[in-house]
């Protein structure tokens, strides 16, 4: 019995793990660039830093999180 709750809780981790993965992309694609910039920002990360990662420059990365 423990040997097929094992598998059976190795089946449902492959199954829900890239499901999980799939909904935190979708969600990270629907933020706006400005939204991105403030959680970029809140993770601690620079204008500059912030702005290479967007395509913008520092001060435009700096007024979308003032913003």
């Amino acid at each position: 019995m423990e040997v097929i709750t094992t598998i059976t809780a190795a089946i449902l981790a492959l199954i829900i793990l890239p499901v999980l993965i799939l909904l935190w992309a979708l969600w990270r694609l629907s933020l706006s660039p400005h939204q991105n910039a403030r959680r970029l920002r809140a993770d601690g990360r620079s204008y500059r830093a912030i702005g290479a990662a967007l395509g913008v420059s520092h001060t435009t990365a700096r007024r979308w999180c003032l913003a």
